[in-house]
């Protein structure tokens, strides 16, 4: 985008893959062009608009949590806790959308907190303006309009602190800015609406019926607590996922018990339930249950952990708070401990003692920080091969590609196939074409080990198995 001075572009590694332009992601990347700008195209710069991304979010917590404890200590021992939860690192330190949405997510519940009585105007304003800039970060945006139509009907039907008035005005402001965003995406490709259902639904399933989607969010659940994923990093939260039903059921049956004699707090505690209800009911609607998108959970969650700690009495409740901060900070320390001997940047200098920056390259994704732009072609291209009348050998060539960057897991990916053809296409259309080319047509450079950025299926990632890359250069 930055080289060629537009939005309306798409990624240069994927040139068989379908790939359409649009402006729902456009915000977040004009926030990351600055730090490119300053800093250089490599992995912190763009890591770093998360890491900022991260210290808002528990700047907002903070005062978010203040409106549901009393006193100065719990509200930054929360967050305090909140920054040591694992998936909030991980979604902090990675250059996604993610921690950007829990900004959004943070903001919106501080602004309904801190009013307990008849929502004015100008928050009603400001709910609106950041729904609708978070739909140039993500399309996930949809959830922050899920939590805070939820909270707007929870306050107008049982609290009476809303109005459907203000409803309406909220869904009109936020429609336009999803109007700005539509439009701009129509004038990046005029067949916007059909490509982007299409692309949606051959990812990840999203025009099956809602029914089939409620269907599976129970296995969504399973699936965090066994730490089953594809490609993406999955920690593990079990004792997250053990505490956070607990401070969500305890803060409901206080928010319903106590809702005429503590009607302030009672109110509070039932919008963060409330909230968090709205996300888990848009994450159904959508149907896309990205493993990633368990973090928009944790700050609402965490919110409530230090009311939770009151309900034990002082003493008791600090011996509470204590140690469930020492399970989580523990877990949380096992799963970075593993990483702290890798480095990518070695991943890249093995790369680079065999293959120049400049060289045209068909490899994996994510060696794509070492790589001039327009270098790289991502060899999930080649399960498109024969819908566009290629064969490998035809690719290869048309493309001016100079060196192969193979990586043992595409043996693992064929041999277990059709296990992984959602991620990685039908490997059985090239892989024996790539073979006889390879034999052929190509001269192996070098190889190199690398457990934990040699392959991206996160059942192989630190095993130590099929994690050799080998390079060959095409001949002339």
């Amino acid at each position: 985008m930055m080289e060629d001075h537009s939005l309306a572009v798409t990624e240069p590694f994927f040139n068989l893959k379908p790939r359409w332009p649009h402006a729902v992601k456009s915000l977040f990347h004009l926030l990351q062009m600055p730090l490119v700008a300053l800093f250089g195209y490599r992995i912190f710069s763009v890591r770093l608009l998360s890491l900022l991304g991260g210290c808002a979010v528990l700047i907002l917590f903070r005062s978010a949590v203040r409106r549901l404890s009393a006193g100065e200590a719990a509200p930054l021992f929360a967050a305090i806790l909140l920054a040591c939860d694992i998936q909030f690192v991980y979604a902090s330190h990675f250059a996604r959308q993610e921690i950007l949405i829990c900004v959004s997510i943070c903001a919106c519940m501080y602004l309904f907190l801190r009013q307990d009585g008849m929502l004015p105007r100008q928050t009603v304003i400001a709910l609106s303006v950041i729904t609708g800039l978070s739909i140039g970060l993500h399309p996930n945006s949809f959830l922050i309009a899920c939590l805070c139509g939820s909270l707007f009907l929870t306050r107008i039907l049982v609290y009476k602190t809303a109005s459907f008035r203000q409803l309406g005005l909220y869904t009109a402001i936020t429609g336009g800015f999803a109007a700005v965003f539509i439009a701009a995406s129509f004038a990046m490709d005029s067949d916007f609406i059909r490509h982007y259902l299409a692309y949606g639904d051959s990812e990840f399933d999203l025009l099956i019926p809602v029914t089939g989607k409620a269907a599976e969010l129970g296995a969504f659940f399973q699936k965090l607590w066994y730490g089953v994923s594809g490609t993406y990093y999955l920690p593990d939260i079990k004792p997250q996922l053990l505490l956070f039903p607990l401070l969500l059921l305890c803060a409901l049956a206080y928010a319903a018990v106590m809702r005429r004699e503590d009607s302030v707090m009672s109110q509070r505690l039932a919008q963060v339930v409330c909230a968090a209800a709205g996300i888990l009911l848009g994450t159904v609607l959508i149907g896309r249950y990205n493993q990633t998108g368990i973090v928009f959970l944790m700050p609402l969650c965490w919110m409530l952990f230090p009311f939770f700690c009151t309900m034990f009495g002082k003493i008791t409740g600090r011996a509470v708070f204590a140690a469930i901060a020492a399970v989580v900070v523990w877990s949380s320390a096992q799963n970075v401990r593993p990483w702290l001997s890798q480095s990518y940047e070695t991943y890249l200098g093995q790369i680079a003692n065999l293959v120049a920056p400049d060289a045209k390259v068909l490899g994996n994704l994510n060696s794509g920080f070492y790589f001039e732009n327009g270098c790289l072609l991502d060899y999930r291209n080649l399960s498109y091969l024969s819908e566009n009348g290629l064969r490998f050998d035809d690719y290869i060539r048309q493309n001016g590609v100079d060196y192969l960057l193979i990586s043992d897991e595409l043996d693992y990916i064929y041999s277990v196939r059709p296990k992984w053809n959602t991620i990685y296409g039908n490997t059985a259309g090239y892989y024996e074409q790539m073979q006889t080319f390879i034999q052929n047509d190509c001269t192996e450079i070098g190889h190199f080990e690398s457990p934990y950025y040699g392959v991206r299926i996160q059942e192989l990632v630190g095993s130590g198995k099929q994690d050799t890359i080998t390079v060959y250069r095409v001949n002339e």
